[in-house]
């Protein structure tokens, strides 16, 4: 029994660990035993004539009171002296905690001297490299969100200008290479706003590092077709959102150096904001694909008026179906192929379906096993839906919300269809296969197969297809072998069944 044991562990590791890219190995390792001593040194200069700076995207208001911050609907008052590292609290709000997303509220105004008692406090309380707030993740946003503050008219003092450097230069010695992705995408964005609010050859050599890995990253992560590589349309929002606040901040520079970055930036918006928008259902919010939560990112009418801000020629996207169901029988579809996302709309549904692969194999973790999944909106209201996610912490919820059992899918035998486990792993996964799509004058019908539970008794294959016309969207499901398998509909919780 106990060997049985160690060779299922065994393999399940040996799965997960073979995409892997060798760099996320060596740079794991390097990240465990390279510990940098975080240093103390005065600021860098401020650079002048930085006025230019567009208001951005304002986030959701989290501090509550003096003391007290509400994230993912719950609310702590921390006590009077440190309370930044409560074992007690799930470890993603404790990392909300540290980003000072509050800086950049609708009501940061009406804050304000919160705002600085807080910064103050953060400074004296978070004075050890081993905090919670010295991650490199949070340590990224934090930066972003203060210098945020001081270029929409706000004062640093120089307690918080002198933390603000030193949390650079730490930030410089703990980049997030071993994890890639929409990490190591904001350390480089961290980097490119502290380039730009000091001035100095250390300054300057922070923002030649940023920019350098965001021209590397820009071609990694974003798609021919513009979706982000990791297929989560909550982490593609976030991302355009990173986008246009570093064009923000470049512009704001007017440097000719960093001509050809802007021009790369602005490059990525038009194909990034219509993915976003087929992503989109007609209530204005996204999609449940991976990991996937409301009021996390930015939705798309507030990305569309943060591109007109900053002057970016786009094309509007509609946001809302016809009004009549009556006015149009043609069925429109939108085919995002390297993404692996279609989208189909008829005069009041709109249907998004997932051919799609889990994400980068060398970057699984914010992947869900819900392969041949899909969504359903009906006159503007959501009807069929996925789990989409609330917390990262591992346990139990974490693993319900990423089985193949909380999505719009077929479960076989009570398995999913990719090997989902702790927080952010996946070994074996699943691989469409035999897409067809074929449209005539009154429906379309998209098929796809997966091969996911190929590793079961049998080697059984999930076949999909949908069938959409005016009035009606067929699903037809096929399971090869003698199995249980079962089709399930998640229905969005303020819609209603009844039997007739």
């Amino acid at each position: 029994m106990h060997s049985l044991r160690y060779f299922s562990k065994f393999f399940l590791y040996w799965h997960t660990l073979r995409y892997l890219k060798f760099i996320q190995f060596y740079r794991r390792f390097w990240f465990m035993y390279y510990k940098p001593k975080l240093k103390f040194l005065k600021s860098e200069p401020l650079r002048d004539g930085l006025h230019s700076w567009k208001v951005p995207i304002s986030k959701t208001a989290s501090l509550v009171g003096p003391n007290s911050f509400n994230f993912l609907n719950y609310t702590h008052t921390l006590p009077e002296k440190d309370g930044w590292d409560d074992p007690l609290l799930p470890k993603l709000w404790v990392y909300n905690l540290h980003y000072f997303d509050d800086l950049c509220a609708e009501d940061r105004d009406s804050k304000k001297h919160f705002h600085q008692q807080l910064m103050h406090r953060w400074v004296l309380e978070n004075q050890t490299s081993e905090k919670v707030g010295w991650d490199p993740y949070p340590t990224s946003l934090r930066i972003i969100n203060w210098i945020k503050w001081g270029l929409s008219g706000n004062e640093l003092s120089l307690t918080c200008l002198e933390s603000l450097c030193n949390q650079v230069r730490w930030l410089m010695q703990r980049l997030e290479w071993h994890l890639l992705g929409n990490h190591l995408f904001t350390n480089a964005k961290a980097l490119v706003f502290a380039g730009v609010f000091f001035k100095g050859n250390e300054s300057e050599k922070w923002l030649k590092k940023g920019l350098s890995i965001i021209h590397q990253q820009l071609s990694e992560q974003i798609l021919t077709d513009g979706g982000h590589f990791e297929l989560s349309p909550m982490y593609h929002a976030i991302f355009l959102e990173d986008v246009l606040d570093l064009i923000n901040i470049l512009l704001v520079l007017d440097n000719k150096d960093t001509d050809d970055s802007l021009k790369l930036l602005k490059s990525q918006v038009n194909p990034m904001l219509n993915w976003l928008s087929g992503m989109t259902h007609p209530d204005g919010d996204i999609s449940f694909f991976n990991d996937a939560a409301l009021k996390i990112a930015p939705k798309l009418k507030d990305i569309i008026e943060y591109i007109s801000r900053l002057e970016i020629n786009h094309q509007q996207p509609p946001l809302s179906i016809d009004s009549d169901p009556f006015v149009n029988s043609e069925i429109d579809i939108k085919i995002f192929q390297e993404s692996g996302y279609i989208r189909l709309e008829s005069a009041f549904a709109v249907a998004f379906l997932d051919v799609a692969t889990i994400g980068p194999d060398y970057l699984p973790g914010h992947a869900h096993a819900d392969t041949l999944s899909f969504e359903l909106s009906l006159f503007n209201e959501r009807v069929i839906v996925n789990s989409g996610t609330f917390c990262y912490q591992d346990g139990k919820e974490r693993h319900q919300l990423r089985q193949t059992s909380a999505h719009s899918t077929v479960e076989i035998n009570n398995e999913s269809s990719s090997e989902v486990w702790g927080s952010f792993r996946v070994a074996r996964r699943a691989y469409p296969f035999d897409l067809s799509i074929k449209k005539t004058s009154n429906d379309i019908v998209v098929s796809c197969s997966h091969n996911g539970y190929k590793r079961l008794q049998g080697k059984p294959i999930h076949h999909r297809c949908w069938k959409m016309s005016k009035y009606k969207l067929q699903i037809e499901d096929d399971v090869n072998g003698n199995l249980s398998a079962i089709s399930k509909y998640i229905l969005h919780p303020t819609v209603q069944c009844f039997q007739i």
